[in-house]
């Protein structure tokens, strides 16, 4: 990352923790509020910076002074909030005062490098031939650079953070949006609008610039990534300035300084890096598939805030340590063959926002997941919730949740959820009221997925029911009796998935007049034989670009 963006993510950072943990940093408020008004005061410098100056020797001398410093003073920070959760009052006072001394430090420190701040000129230019990173075809690398020096600098983080993963795993637009929230670089809006709004405006901000590129995998489905070119270069300057190494089969040296690690498709227990006690911030482990927990330990790695475990099929116990990483905002357990996550584990992690096991052996949580109250996502594959989840009030999103399960119904509880944005609700056969119920409640919910617990089971379209006003995606899995009259109310809606419902009736007699339905799936939903042109009838559909039939009784 950008020196500028360290120092003004930091100095953010800072203006946080003084306003939310008031308590612990009650003894070091002088130094933290010095330390703050330092950072402001290197981001306006670099910000006013030539870019073409860095490609100077001595300028990338002392940015990378500066930002080894910077480092320096996170770490001690991060530090300080573990030392202050575990310490009682006589060990906290000592640990206030060498915190203390040592904020004090780091602030000569950081006023020395900034009376030397650069006077070249900007002879030297970039130092790298642009031609080793060029694919043929693609946008010239030169424009692309010069577009990417003159983003904020919080785009320029963010196009960083889309180069950790490796190049054939495309990232969603919701992956993207939590792991930049979990690295902290989304900024804060002063009419408070919501940071995924924000992270989403970042995303195509980035693509109308050519510095995204997207996949259509299918009609809901897009992936973003990096152009090869310019990924290369970021790739390149990341691992040279020890802010991110990528690992595979060879076994890295890993700088002591490393803030990103990238393990993707390590087939030999022998390339496993030693990662203890390193300073890492976050760790994307995927396709590793031979790992098991006696190879690998997550001690020492205490200031993780984004732990990715993608694809790891010996692994089916999480270490236990991972309950120590009090500062663990991003849990990516996808596509994995993880079990449980033990109640004293998830209970410690209290700064968690993302929680994502879709597709793991996942099957119920316990209510240490009470104790994430800044939980945002919860994103899972067909699991029990322990009773009380309404509590949790700043949930954005909840997937893959059955709506009752052996501990009781949280049918009820989820009406207490009216932040809710996404909901994936399994419904199980005798809580359908209270789940629709709920769901009137949630005025700002965007996408809503209903599914039968079973294969086969009757979908309960609840009558009657007033779907929330701006819902625009809609997915409904499993046999309907008929369509349900409520749909022809949903007029903000632009994707429809009518998923195993077996209509023997043509739902387009309703579906047609929906004035905004952009996208619209049947998946072994309608039993006719044949479509014709009745099936689209002249005047209906104003809006509709995507249509994907599916069937069985189709016929030639």
């Amino acid at each position: 990352m950008g020196a500028e963006a360290l120092a003004k993510f930091f100095a953010q950072r800072l203006d946080y923790l003084l306003s939310e943990e008031t308590e612990k940093f009650s003894g070091l408020s002088g130094q933290i509020l010095r330390l703050k008004s330092k950072l402001v005061e290197i981001g306006c410098f670099l910000e006013t910076m030539d870019p073409s100056r860095y490609g100077n020797e001595s300028v990338r001398q002392w940015t990378r002074e500066l930002r080894n410093t910077i480092y320096d003073a996170e770490d001690l920070v991060d530090q300080f909030l573990i030392g202050a959760n575990l310490s009682d009052e006589s060990e906290k006072a000592l640990l206030i005062i060498c915190c203390g001394s040592d904020l004090e430090s780091i602030q000569v420190r950081l006023t020395q490098i900034l009376d030397r701040k650069p006077l070249c000129d900007s002879s030297g230019g970039y130092r790298k031939s642009f031609s080793s990173f060029v694919d043929p075809g693609e946008e010239s690398f030169a424009l692309l650079l010069s577009k990417y020096i003159n983003l904020p600098y919080y785009l320029r983080a963010c196009l960083m953070y889309c180069c950790v993963f490796p190049v054939k795993c495309g990232l969603s637009k919701g992956k993207l949006t939590r792991i930049w929230m979990a690295e902290g670089i989304i900024q804060e809006k002063p009419a408070g609008e919501i940071l995924e709004d924000v992270a989403e405006g970042y995303i195509e901000e980035l693509v109308s610039l050519g510095m995204l590129e997207t996949d259509q995998l299918s009609c809901s489905r897009i992936k973003f990534q990096v152009p090869n070119s310019l990924r290369r270069y970021l790739v390149d300057e990341m691992m040279e300035e020890n802010f991110m190494i990528a690992c595979s089969d060879s076994e890295p040296v890993i700088p002591a300084t490393v803030r990103h690690v990238s393990i993707h498709n390590c087939r030999r227990n022998n390339a496993i890096p030693n990662l203890k006690d390193l300073p890492i911030r976050s760790l994307f482990v995927v396709g590793v598939g031979n790992w098991e927990h006696q190879t690998f330990t997550f001690y020492g790695l205490k200031y993780l805030r984004v732990l990715n475990l993608e694809y790891m099929n010996k692994m089916v116990k999480l270490p236990g340590e991972i309950g120590d990483l009090i500062h663990l905002r991003f849990l990516g357990l996808k596509n994995s063959r993880f079990q449980e996550l033990a109640d004293n584990m998830i209970s410690n992690l209290r700064s968690l926002q993302t929680l994502d096991a879709r597709l793991s052996s996942i099957s119920s949580l316990s209510d240490g997941l009470l104790n994430c109250l800044q939980l945002r996502h919860l994103l899972m594959s067909k699991c029990e919730l322990p009773i009380g989840i309404g509590r949790l009030k700043n949930l954005q999103s909840v997937k893959g949740v059955i709506s009752t399960g052996s501990g009781g119904s949280i049918s009820g509880e989820l009406g207490s959820l009216t932040q809710l944005r996404k909901l994936k609700v399994v419904l199980n056969g005798c809580d359908e009221y209270d789940v629709y119920t709920s769901i009137m409640k949630m005025s700002g919910l965007l996408s809503l997925t209903l599914s039968s617990s079973y294969f086969g089971e009757l979908l309960n379209t609840w009558e009657p029911f007033s779907p929330p006003p701006l819902l625009r995606k809609l997915r409904l899995e499993g046999p309907l009796v008929s369509l349900p009259d409520w749909l022809s109310s949903t007029e903000n809606l632009t994707k429809l998935r009518l998923g195993f419902s077996r209509l023997s009736e043509n739902p387009n007699a309703v579906l047609q007049f929906l004035p905004n339905l952009k996208h619209f799936t049947l998946w072994q939903a309608y039993n006719a034989k044949r479509i014709g042109k009745e099936f689209c009838p002249a005047g209906g559909f104003g809006k509709l670009e995507v249509l994907v039939v599916a069937s069985d009784n189709l016929v030639d």
